[in-house]
């Protein structure tokens, strides 16, 4: 495979799944606007948000480490995915890559955190200094829970592990098995937590810190 068609193949994957991202978001939308007995926005919604905010001018810049602070958090997010087997696909690969993702995920939080210290708004700080502290509690379940996996599939390889839960369909599943019904549930509450839902919103709290480290965001910046 030639480096041109690489890349490709890792742009279109980058912009794919942040599209299913969105749609998804926009269906969580959908159900609870319907569980609050509303209509509620579209599916499709995010995107035009995003084609929006894509389309206004920003006046204000708190400099290039402000800036850089935001790619770093995509950086992070986006090479997650492609390290990620989805569907049989993994684009990028590689012996270890069990512990790549766990310093993969960290990367986000820690842009915020960039990003808060180069805007000096005391609300983003308080919102950083909350999501830090957060960190350091789910991080340690989600860590043992993938330790666990690759103790007993004897691999660091992610794909090798997707490959061997897949031999004997659901059954071999490791969810299914009861040791690892409780390290699922810890892994799925830290997953809630990185992604700051709730009731793991403190770092944002829109009605005591004004979204916390998103305050200074604006524009193409969201």
């Amino acid at each position: 495979m030639g480096i041109a068609i690489k890349v490709a193949l890792l742009t279109a994957y980058a912009v794919i799944g942040t599209c299913v991202g969105l749609l998804f978001m926009g269906i969580g939308r959908k159900i609870i606007a319907r569980v609050h007995n509303r209509v509620g926005p579209p599916f499709y919604q995010n995107f035009i948000d995003v084609a929006k905010l894509l389309s206004k001018k920003t006046n204000i810049s708190h400099g290039w480490i402000f800036d850089l602070a935001l790619l770093f958090s995509i950086s992070g997010i986006l090479l997650t995915l492609l390290f990620l087997p989805i569907g049989g696909v993994q684009l990028l690969s590689m012996e270890g890559d069990a512990f790549l993702i766990l310093y993969l995920l960290a990367i986000p939080a820690l842009g915020f955190a960039l990003g808060a210290g180069a805007s000096g708004n005391p609300n983003a700080g308080v919102g950083v200094m909350r999501a830090l502290v957060m960190m350091l509690s789910y991080e340690l379940p989600f860590i043992i829970t993938l330790i666990a996996l690759m103790i007993y599939y004897d691999t660091t390889s992610l794909a090798t592990i997707v490959k061997m839960q897949s031999i004997n369909g659901v059954k071999s599943w490791a969810i299914t098995m009861p040791p690892f019904m409780l390290a699922a549930f810890a892994a799925d509450m830290a997953l809630q937590g990185m992604l700051m839902e709730q009731p793991f919103d403190i770092p944002v709290a829109p009605h005591e810190i004004a979204s916390g480290p998103m305050v200074e965001f604006g524009g193409k910046y969201l």
